[in-house]
């Protein structure tokens, strides 16, 4: 100790200006440390990483070839026909929504509603519905455009 006696001329711990540049240098480190770790942070966790937020639906219309829905950004489709009703899933998120029209001089029914993470459109006729769908950006966002053609009842 500083007190303690001189050790051949020399006290056993360091003077104080020893002390303030080992302080500077535990500091230092600690602030090199600190600031690795947020960039590796920053990195791991950053906006590139984080998963976008899915797609919303924001508008459905009729048109004569069957449908057409607006989102804001495009979104992956899947298509399934059972019994004669077209069925597309959708990986977006909107509003359950269902409504009336006429298509080829029949009645057509749709319906969107949740699933899950994803939504359900289903259409359905008094014929059997196959259908085609077709992204297309314009000034607003996207639209998907459902194009439905008559199914002959053989498979």
């Amino acid at each position: 100790m500083q007190g303690s006696g001189a050790d051949n001329g020399r006290h056993s711990t360091s003077a104080i200006d020893d002390l303030r540049r080992q302080r500077w240098k535990v500091w230092g480190a600690l602030v090199l440390a600190g600031l690795l770790f947020g960039l590796m942070l920053g990195r791991l966790f950053g906006p590139a990483s984080l998963p976008m937020s899915a797609p919303q639906l924001l508008a459905v219309g009729e048109s004569e070839q069957g449908l057409v829905l607006r989102f804001d950004r495009q979104a992956a489709v899947t298509a399934a026909r059972v019994e004669g009703a077209l069925t597309l899933r959708i990986v977006a998120q909107g509003a359950a929504q269902q409504g009336d029209g006429r298509w080829l001089g029949q009645p057509l029914r749709w319906r969107v509603r949740e699933e899950g993470k994803a939504l359900l459109l289903s259409l359905v006729s008094t014929r059997p519905l196959q259908g085609r769908w077709q992204w297309s950006e314009d000034g607003e966002g996207w639209r998907l455009v459902v194009e439905l053609q008559e199914r002959d009842g053989r498979e």
